[in-house]
C-alpha cells in the first residue's frame, strides 16, 4: 500500500471518528424522523407509524438501535417545550418511555430511572384495564391523537399493542441524552 491511499484511510477513520464524536457531544438528531428537536442538551426524534404501527417493544428497541431511548419528560417545561414544537398528530397515538411493567400497578416509572415528578394523564387514567383474552395489563404510556385529546394527553395502553383501540396505529418520539 503506498503513503497516498495509507493517507486517504487515516483521513476517512478520523473523519468518522470525528462524526462520532459529534454526534455524541452535539446530540445531533436523527435524519430518518418525521420531525427533530433539540432542547436542553437533548435531542427529540418523532416517528411516524409505517404500515402497522408499532407496539412499545418495537418502539424501544427501534430507539436503542438509534443509541437513544423512548423520550421522558420530567417536567411541566420539558414537556411543554416539545409538545409545543412538535406538531403532534392527529391521526395516531406515540409511545414514551414511562411504564409500570414490572412495578407496582399504576407506579408509572421513566425508563431511564429518572425521577418521575411530572404526568400528564388523560382523566380517569392510568386505570390499567386488563386484556381478557391476554391477561396483558395496560403497563405503558402513549400520548393521545388529537383527535382523541386535544391537549394530547397520556393513557395507559396494552406494550403489545401497534394500534390504538384498534385501528389508531402507533408512532413513537426517540430521545438522546
Amino acid at each position: 500500500m503506498d503513503n497516498k491511499k495509507i493517507v486517504i484511510a487515516v483521513v476517512i477513520v478520523l473523519l468518522l471518528l470525528i462524526g462520532l464524536f459529534a454526534f455524541h457531544i452535539i446530540h445531533i438528531c436523527p435524519f430518518d424522523a418525521k420531525a427533530t428537536f433539540t432542547y436542553n442538551g437533548h435531542c427529540y426524534a418523532l416517528y411516524e407509524p409505517k404500515d402497522k404501527g408499532f407496539s412499545w417493544y418495537e418502539a424501544k428497541r427501534a430507539c436503542e438501535s438509534k443509541g437513544m431511548h423512548l423520550a421522558t419528560f420530567t417536567s411541566e417545561e420539558e414537556w411543554y417545550m416539545i409538545k409545543s414544537h412538535f406538531d403532534l398528530p392527529t391521526d395516531y397515538a406515540i409511545w414514551i418511555g414511562y411504564t409500570d411493567k414490572g412495578e407496582k400497578q399504576n407506579h408509572f416509572v421513566w425508563i431511564t430511572g429518572e425521577k418521575d415528578g411530572f404526568e400528564y394523564w388523560n382523566s380517569g387514567e392510568p386505570n390499567n384495564i386488563k386484556n381478557d383474552e391476554t391477561g396483558e395489563t395496560e403497563d405503558c404510556a402513549i400520548i393521545l391523537s388529537k383527535s382523541r385529546s386535544n391537549e394530547a394527553l397520556w393513557n395507559d395502553y396494552l406494550c403489545s399493542k401497534s394500534k390504538y383501540l384498534g385501528n389508531e396505529k402507533i408512532g413513537y418520539i426517540c430521545e438522546s441524552e
